[in-house]
């Protein structure tokens, strides 16, 4: 269940820094100048870079939480592929990444991650998804049934 509620989390950082990606996209294809001394395919990767690194999280983790906390067994597919994804996509940005904040955020991000995977790959986990939880039986909503006359 705290994998599951992580990864909802995760997929919420990780729609963030999509959104974040997508903006400085924008931004460098407004203010590209060949002009300016300026590595802007540089700048240009670390954006897209950052766009796919936050819509795998978004999506595996995001979704996937949802689906675990519904005890629903592709949720804990979706978490622990999106969890496993998520270590390397956050490891790759750290070469390209030039800030020094960028790179605590992207070591992270990867530590949540594994945090999310072994979280996920316990056999806890696996019993908790396999038990469902009683349904609660609904009295019948057809005519009652004839009572026996009491002498």
């Amino acid at each position: 269940m705290s994998a599951g509620i992580i990864s909802i989390f995760g997929g919420l950082a990780g729609l963030a820094l999509a959104q974040g990606g997508y903006a400085g996209l924008k931004v460098v294809e407004s203010m590209r100048d060949p002009r300016v001394d300026v590595d802007w395919d540089r700048m240009q990767l670390e954006n897209q870079i950052e766009l796919f690194t936050g819509s795998v999280f978004a999506v595996l983790l995001g979704l996937g939480g949802v689906l675990l906390l519904a005890r629903r067994p592709a949720g804990l597919t979706m978490v622990t592929i999106g969890s496993g994804l998520g270590i390397f996509a956050c490891l790759g940005p750290l070469a390209t990444h030039s800030s020094v904040s960028s790179k605590v955020m992207f070591v992270g991000m990867s530590t949540v991650s594994a945090l999310i995977l072994v979280l996920t790959v316990l056999p806890s986990s696996n019993r908790w998804v396999a038990t469902q939880p009683n349904p609660q039986l609904a009295p019948p909503s057809g005519p009652r049934p004839a009572v026996p006359p009491y002498n």
